[in-house]
């Protein structure tokens, strides 16, 4: 949660301040690093963040765009493609955790259900 913490920071500072054509391409880099070893720790707010971030650094490329060399473009799109897929796992993820949450409610349910009748049976 610490690292979480430092991160959002650092984020929030480099929104505030932009970035140079020099230091886009590695904080991408570290953004999104930083998004998948932790992804599966983040909130709906830290993923409000996340976006937040990653939408600045797609505005932020556009004013850079002309000045990176193929290579940078090719880094920042492979990045950028990164932090979606890892974006789409953990959407995927948290809907099955959510199904899984209903499932175990219903089996609870339809046991107490099936203990209630059991019950009723043996008194009969």
């Amino acid at each position: 949660m610490l690292l979480l913490a430092m991160l959002v920071v650092i984020s929030a500072n480099s929104c505030k301040t932009g970035f140079s054509k020099k230091t886009y391409v590695s904080t991408l880099e570290r953004f999104v690093n930083s998004v998948e070893q932790d992804y599966q720790d983040f909130s709906e707010t830290d993923w409000q963040r996340a976006d937040e971030r990653m939408t600045a650094f797609a505005e932020d490329y556009e004013k850079y765009a002309e000045e990176f060399t193929s290579e940078d473009r090719r880094k920042v799109a492979k990045l950028m493609t990164k932090y979606e897929v890892v974006r789409s796992e953990a959407k995927v993820s948290g809907f099955f955790h959510g199904i899984g949450d209903i499932i175990d409610e219903g089996l609870g349910t339809l046991e107490g259900v099936l203990e209630e009748i059991s019950n009723a049976s043996d008194e009969r």
